[in-house]
């Protein structure tokens, strides 16, 4: 069984928004994070720079800003030695000010400016929302195809990065606030995808994000619900401190 670790220990049931990182846990290649701006950083821990890979992105966003692309690349250093405080502290100047250089969008499109060389292929597997992916070749399948055929997008002989964000899984009902919008057949359907895969040795890193704001999964009462469904497929053995099972 692998070692588990609090790289960032919880801070609580806080606001993630763009840049506020409550958690980051991690048992082997697996990673659960708030806030998915980390992701990028514990793929790097995993995967060796001469390695070729697929990545399978699922979410509701691209997370592939780029209105910024030129003033961020430049303070972007090597990350593969930096430390997970490090990577998070990187800023990048704003006038008289400095910014935080990683964000929850744009991480990703940092990622593919920066390791594209890497990547065999691309799965983005969105609602469309935010800047497309500057990547050529990227397929974008529709939430409908998903379930039978996610084991074929992902049957491929190099090892895969598997980047989940549970937002992709809710909408807003008619009275706007965030549910659940696919059955639970269809949630399943992915997770035993990826455990699949995982089991056969094909998963160099999963990440996964619960991004717990209002706006995204209605709150964390709501993600933490769904990571505990996500995490008895995957076979991960995760909880929060302070999490009580049957409150749920």
């Amino acid at each position: 069984m692998n070692a588990t670790q609090w790289l960032v220990p919880f801070k609580g049931r806080n606001a993630s928004l763009s840049t506020k990182q409550n958690f980051l846990w991690n048992s082997g290649n697996v990673y659960i994070m708030d806030n998915h701006r980390a992701a990028m950083w514990c793929w790097l821990q995993k995967v060796p720079s001469n390695e070729t890979l697929s990545l399978l992105h699922i979410d509701e966003h691209f997370d592939t800003l780029y209105s910024r692309m030129e003033e961020w690349l430049p303070h972007l250093p090597e990350l593969r030695e930096m430390s997970i405080d490090q990577y998070l502290a990187l800023t990048f100047p704003d006038g008289d000010r400095t910014l935080l250089l990683i964000q929850w969008d744009n991480y990703l499109s940092l990622f593919l400016e920066r390791y594209h060389q890497q990547l065999q292929r691309a799965i983005f597997i969105t609602h469309n929302k935010g800047d497309k992916p500057k990547f050529k070749g990227a397929l974008h399948p529709r939430p409908e195809d998903v379930p039978g055929n996610l084991g074929f997008y992902l049957d491929h002989s190099e090892r895969a990065i598997v980047n989940v964000d549970l937002d992709y899984f809710f909408c807003d009902d008619d009275q706007g606030q965030r549910r659940l919008m696919f059955s639970d057949d269809y949630i399943s359907a992915v997770f035993r995808s990826i455990r699949a895969h995982m089991d056969a040795g094909r998963v160099a890193c999963l990440t996964l994000c619960l991004t717990p704001d209002e706006g995204y999964t209605g709150g964390w009462a709501q993600a933490e619900a769904l990571c505990a469904r996500a995490c008895a497929i995957l076979g991960i053995e995760f909880v929060l401190p302070g999490d009580e099972p049957n409150a749920r």
